[in-house]
């Protein structure tokens, strides 16, 4: 079996004594490895290893760690999924972008797996896996792998729909589609919304023969597409100026909602909607039109769920939002290991 290993670090530096000189002595006695760590003043190591990915909220770190082989966070889930590919074609439970930072994946995205102790330090342990970034710093990950599912079936269907009153009975079809308990877990599907058609794209974790049996191209009229048997386990991704995306959970509803501080484990559907400008920040056109989408799937009404790896500082209730139920005991454990508030999200 091919394995990351691991070591989950929680660093406790007060707020008092967090400074410049403390941290650099820190790291470099936890990174020994030369050339791990590039602190701010380091010009070039530093200038080169910064790569803002949202323009409308600068942000520069105090330090930028590098990951080595054994799986850090850093890592892009991209390059892990080609490592352990490439390791005897082993994989993980994880999601599609492969440009996600595999820390925020595993520790806050409730999607892939970490590994717990009920031993030492267990309420910790609880908290990183949904909320990591107000409670320590993982180093290291130790992941589980599986053999690849080796034949999968990706399927993809465009359909052209004129009215507004058409689209959203498409909607509700593939809502009642993919809300039926009894459907099967081998499958992942997406619904996106473009401005003047619909895309309905999955994959199926089996065989052709299988997949043909639920006829997916019989659920939805008018459906223009197909479905390719894909032996590459690693599949392909694309990009759109602007698309609405309603995800389709699965397995990870299974686990119950207390195991993990992430909490939404009863969502069936998560509603992703984006806008970008390739040209710059995000303007006040796009953000209000972002705004305008999730008071319409809400009704406006808040506290509504609210997926924590996607943070908007404007949301007057955003821890609500975001961990729900959880909340109270992420908070009575913020209290006792981190009372000043050093690890917090910018």
């Amino acid at each position: 079996m091919s394995v990351l290993r691991a070591l989950v670090s929680v660093l406790g530096i007060s707020a008092a004594v967090a400074d410049s000189d403390t941290l650099k002595t820190c790291l470099k006695d936890t990174l020994t490895d030369s050339g791990r760590v590039a602190f701010k003043g380091d010009v070039f190591d530093h200038a080169t290893a910064v790569n803002p990915y949202n323009l409308n909220l600068p942000v520069t770190p105090a330090v930028v760690t590098f990951p080595a082989s054994t799986g850090r966070r850093g890592t892009l889930l991209g390059d892990v999924m080609n490592r352990l590919h490439d390791a005897g074609g082993r994989a993980m439970s994880h999601g599609t972008c492969p440009q996600v930072g595999s820390g925020g994946h595993f520790i806050i995205g409730g999607l892939g797996p970490t590994s717990p102790s009920a031993k030492k330090h267990p309420d910790v342990f609880w908290a990183i896996k949904g909320a990591a970034s107000g409670f320590g710093i993982v180093t290291e990950f130790k992941v589980r792998t599986e053999p690849e599912p080796g034949t999968a079936v990706q399927y993809a269907y465009t359909l052209k729909v004129g009215s507004t009153k058409a689209r959203a009975q498409l909607f509700k079809q593939w809502q009642d589609y993919v809300s039926n308990p009894k459907l099967t877990r081998k499958l992942a599907s997406t619904l996106t919304l473009l401005e003047g058609s619909m895309a309905i794209t999955g994959t199926f974790y089996g065989a052709k023969k299988e997949y043909d049996a639920l006829k997916i191209d019989q659920q939805f009229l008018g459906a223009n597409g197909s479905a390719v048997v894909s032996r590459d386990w690693l599949g392909s991704s694309g990009t759109l100026a602007w698309f609405l995306l309603f995800d389709f959970q699965g397995y990870t509803n299974d686990i119950a909602t207390d195991a993990t501080s992430y909490a939404y484990r009863d969502v069936s559907i998560w509603l992703q909607p984006y806008s970008i400008n390739l040209l710059g920040p995000v303007t006040k056109t796009q953000t209000k039109f972002l705004d305008q989408v999730n008071k319409l799937v809400t009704n406006d009404k808040a506290p509504y769920a609210a997926y924590p790896e996607y943070v908007d500082p404007r949301m007057s209730h955003g821890q609500q939002a975001y961990w729900g139920s959880n909340l109270r005991r992420l908070e009575q454990i913020k209290a006792e290991i981190d009372p000043k508030n050093v690890f917090r999200n910018p």
